[in-house]
Protein backbone atom coordinates (compact mmCIF):
# COMPACT_ATOMS: atom_id res chain seq x y z
CA UNK A 1 0.00 0.00 0.00
CA UNK A 2 2.82 2.42 0.86
CA UNK A 3 4.50 1.84 -2.53
CA UNK A 4 1.27 2.57 -4.38
CA UNK A 5 0.78 5.80 -2.45
CA UNK A 6 4.37 6.82 -3.15
CA UNK A 7 3.92 6.13 -6.86
CA UNK A 8 0.71 8.16 -6.89
CA UNK A 9 2.43 11.05 -5.13
CA UNK A 10 5.40 11.05 -7.50
CA UNK A 11 3.09 10.81 -10.51
CA UNK A 12 1.17 13.83 -9.21
CA UNK A 13 4.46 15.74 -9.00
CA UNK A 14 5.54 14.70 -12.48
CA UNK A 15 2.28 15.82 -14.03
CA UNK A 16 2.35 19.19 -12.35
CA UNK A 17 1.34 18.71 -8.73
CA UNK A 18 2.45 21.08 -5.98
CA UNK A 19 6.10 20.91 -5.01
CA UNK A 20 5.81 20.72 -1.22
CA UNK A 21 5.65 17.67 1.01
CA UNK A 22 2.62 18.96 2.89
CA UNK A 23 0.62 19.05 -0.31
CA UNK A 24 0.80 15.27 -0.36
CA UNK A 25 -0.44 14.72 3.19
CA UNK A 26 -3.93 14.10 1.86
CA UNK A 27 -2.62 11.61 -0.72
CA UNK A 28 -0.67 9.66 1.90
CA UNK A 29 -3.52 9.68 4.42
CA UNK A 30 -1.36 11.25 7.10
CA UNK A 31 1.53 8.83 6.75
CA UNK A 32 4.50 11.04 7.64
CA UNK A 33 7.09 8.59 6.34
CA UNK A 34 5.67 8.67 2.83
CA UNK A 35 5.20 12.43 3.01
CA UNK A 36 8.88 12.77 3.95
CA UNK A 37 9.96 10.44 1.16
CA UNK A 38 7.94 12.48 -1.30
CA UNK A 39 9.48 15.68 0.01
CA UNK A 40 12.96 14.20 -0.44
CA UNK A 41 12.12 13.04 -3.96
CA UNK A 42 10.46 16.29 -4.90
CA UNK A 43 13.01 18.50 -3.25
CA UNK A 44 12.67 21.89 -1.72
CA UNK A 45 13.64 24.94 -3.73
CA UNK A 46 14.45 26.74 -0.46
CA UNK A 47 16.81 23.95 0.68
CA UNK A 48 20.05 23.87 -1.37
CA UNK A 49 20.94 20.51 0.20
CA UNK A 50 17.77 18.89 -1.13
CA UNK A 51 17.14 19.93 -4.76
CA UNK A 52 15.46 16.61 -5.67
CA UNK A 53 13.16 16.76 -8.66
CA UNK A 54 13.35 20.55 -8.83
CA UNK A 55 16.74 20.20 -10.51
CA UNK A 56 15.35 17.42 -12.67
CA UNK A 57 12.51 19.68 -13.79
CA UNK A 58 14.97 22.48 -14.60
CA UNK A 59 17.18 19.99 -16.44
CA UNK A 60 14.24 18.66 -18.43
CA UNK A 61 13.08 22.20 -19.22
CA UNK A 62 16.53 22.95 -20.64
CA UNK A 63 16.35 19.75 -22.70
CA UNK A 64 12.94 20.77 -24.00
CA UNK A 65 14.29 24.18 -25.03
CA UNK A 66 17.27 22.57 -26.75
CA UNK A 67 15.04 20.07 -28.54
CA UNK A 68 12.64 22.81 -29.60
CA UNK A 69 15.52 24.78 -31.11
CA UNK A 70 16.84 21.66 -32.86
CA UNK A 71 13.39 20.89 -34.26
CA UNK A 72 13.08 24.45 -35.57
CA UNK A 73 16.49 24.14 -37.23
CA UNK A 74 15.59 20.81 -38.81
CA UNK A 75 12.23 22.17 -39.95
CA UNK A 76 13.99 25.06 -41.70
CA UNK A 77 16.46 22.66 -43.32
CA UNK A 78 13.60 20.45 -44.52
CA UNK A 79 11.80 23.50 -45.95
CA UNK A 80 14.99 24.51 -47.77
CA UNK A 81 15.41 20.98 -49.10
CA UNK A 82 11.79 20.95 -50.25
CA UNK A 83 12.38 24.21 -52.16
CA UNK A 84 15.50 22.78 -53.77
CA UNK A 85 13.62 19.65 -54.86
CA UNK A 86 10.81 21.78 -56.32
CA UNK A 87 13.33 23.90 -58.25
CA UNK A 88 15.10 20.78 -59.48
CA UNK A 89 11.76 19.37 -60.63
CA UNK A 90 11.03 22.55 -62.59
CA UNK A 91 14.48 22.50 -64.22
CA UNK A 92 14.08 18.83 -65.08
CA UNK A 93 10.74 19.47 -66.79
CA UNK A 94 12.22 22.35 -68.77
CA UNK A 95 15.20 20.25 -69.82
CA UNK A 96 13.01 17.38 -70.98
CA UNK A 97 10.75 19.77 -72.90
CA UNK A 98 13.83 21.25 -74.61
CA UNK A 99 15.08 17.80 -75.59
CA UNK A 100 11.68 16.90 -77.00
CA UNK A 101 11.78 20.06 -79.14
CA UNK A 102 15.34 19.38 -80.35
CA UNK A 103 14.30 15.84 -81.30
CA UNK A 104 11.68 17.27 -83.61
CA UNK A 105 14.22 19.09 -85.80
CA UNK A 106 14.71 17.51 -89.24
CA UNK A 107 18.01 16.48 -90.74
CA UNK A 108 18.75 17.59 -94.32
CA UNK A 109 18.08 14.95 -97.02
CA UNK A 110 19.17 16.44 -100.33
CA UNK A 111 22.85 16.85 -101.21
CA UNK A 112 23.99 20.47 -101.42
CA UNK A 113 20.85 21.80 -99.72
CA UNK A 114 20.65 23.83 -96.53
CA UNK A 115 17.53 23.30 -94.46
CA UNK A 116 15.95 25.42 -91.74
CA UNK A 117 13.69 23.62 -89.29
CA UNK A 118 11.60 24.41 -86.22
CA UNK A 119 9.82 22.27 -83.64
CA UNK A 120 7.89 22.49 -80.39
CA UNK A 121 8.29 20.04 -77.52
CA UNK A 122 6.86 19.65 -74.08
CA UNK A 123 7.00 17.70 -70.89
CA UNK A 124 4.19 17.91 -68.33
CA UNK A 125 3.63 21.63 -67.64
CA UNK A 126 6.69 22.91 -69.54
CA UNK A 127 7.06 23.67 -73.25
CA UNK A 128 10.02 24.57 -75.43
CA UNK A 129 10.59 25.87 -78.96
CA UNK A 130 13.55 24.73 -81.05
CA UNK A 131 15.05 26.07 -84.27
CA UNK A 132 17.85 24.55 -86.25
CA UNK A 133 19.64 24.25 -89.53
CA UNK A 134 21.42 21.51 -91.39
CA UNK A 135 23.43 20.87 -94.51
CA UNK A 136 24.11 17.67 -96.48
CA UNK A 137 27.58 17.89 -98.00
CA UNK A 138 27.28 14.72 -100.07
CA UNK A 139 25.43 11.41 -99.92
CA UNK A 140 27.61 10.25 -97.03
CA UNK A 141 28.06 13.34 -94.81
CA UNK A 142 25.54 15.71 -93.21
CA UNK A 143 25.62 18.13 -90.28
CA UNK A 144 22.97 19.91 -88.26
CA UNK A 145 22.63 22.16 -85.25
CA UNK A 146 19.76 23.38 -83.12
CA UNK A 147 18.84 25.40 -80.07
CA UNK A 148 15.76 25.18 -77.85
CA UNK A 149 14.39 27.69 -75.32
CA UNK A 150 11.78 27.38 -72.59
CA UNK A 151 9.55 29.97 -70.96
CA UNK A 152 11.91 30.08 -67.98
CA UNK A 153 14.72 31.36 -70.17
CA UNK A 154 16.84 28.23 -70.10
CA UNK A 155 18.34 27.10 -73.39
CA UNK A 156 19.72 23.82 -74.65
CA UNK A 157 21.58 23.18 -77.86
CA UNK A 158 22.98 20.41 -80.00
CA UNK A 159 25.37 19.94 -82.89
CA UNK A 160 25.64 16.74 -84.86
CA UNK A 161 27.50 15.26 -87.80
CA UNK A 162 26.30 12.21 -89.70
CA UNK A 163 28.49 9.82 -91.69
CA UNK A 164 26.72 7.22 -93.83
CA UNK A 165 28.45 4.31 -95.59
Amino acid sequence: MKNNLLKQSVIVVLVGGALSGSAFAANTQGNNAISTIVKVLVGDKNDPNNPGLINLVDYLATDVEDNTAAIATHTQRLDNLDNRVNNLNKHLKRGLASQAALNGLFQPYNVGKLNLTAAVGGYKSQTAVAVGTGYRYNENIAAKTGVACTRGGSATYNVGVNFEY
